[in-house]
């Protein structure tokens, strides 16, 4: 189950669903990054870092998967978010 804060950032969503969707996209990491079709990227080690690295590798052509729900970073114009946003675990449940 899933820390009841961050249950609260999403009530539309039922908390097993959520809980099991952060499992599966970034095994409940919150600055998880995943450069698609790129190398691996260790764990960052603060927000800020996070958001430097995603900026990198977007910089250089690549889709980047984001924070617990590994948002695509082709997805924030149209979803309105940034990158920061998206490294804040509550933004990124939206």
């Amino acid at each position: 189950m899933i820390d009841a804060g961050l249950a609260a950032c999403a009530p539309a969503v039922a908390p097993a669903t959520l809980a099991r969707v952060i499992q599966v996209e970034s095994g409940g990491r919150p600055l998880a990054i995943n450069v698609n079709k790129g190398p691996r990227v260790g764990a960052p080690a603060n927000p800020a870092v996070a958001a430097a690295t995603a900026r990198y590798w977007i910089a250089r052509g690549h889709s980047v998967d984001l924070g617990l729900m590994q948002v695509n970073s082709r997805n924030l114009a149209r979803l309105g978010f940034t990158i920061e946003q998206l490294v804040d675990p509550c933004a990124n449940v939206l």
